[in-house]
């Protein structure tokens, strides 16, 4: 029973980093960086920046943002459903070592 009680506590912990893993995962997916935001005050003419116009490469660099925002977006959500996955199998293998017990518990209150 030692063993199977080590087993268990393993199982335990691997759920609980998984599930904690997830949800940091989760929250991840949320966040976003900003877009630039500049107030150009100007008579009309074009703002260089080295050798670029500026509103352009403003539009540029928010598409770029957009861009890494959705991309990290994803990927914080794929890594949050792999560890719901994660945790739910060590869940599941706790309840299979367990499963003699709890078929026994229940065998017995049916009598």
């Amino acid at each position: 029973m030692n063993s199977k009680r080590a087993i268990s506590i393993i199982w335990l912990m691997f759920a609980i980093l998984f599930f904690i893993l997830a949800s940091r995962h989760k929250a991840e997916s949320k966040q976003t960086i900003p877009k630039f935001e500049i107030e150009i005050r100007s008579t009309g003419s074009n703002i260089n920046f080295i050798g670029v116009d500026f509103r352009e490469f403003v539009n540029k660099f928010n598409a770029y943002v957009a861009y890494q925002n959705e991309s990290n977006r994803r990927a914080n959500l794929l890594a949050y459903y792999g560890y719901l996955l994660a945790g739910l199998t060590a869940l599941v293998s706790l309840v299979f070592e367990w499963r003699e017990y709890i078929l026994a518990k229940f065998s017995k209150n049916n009598k």
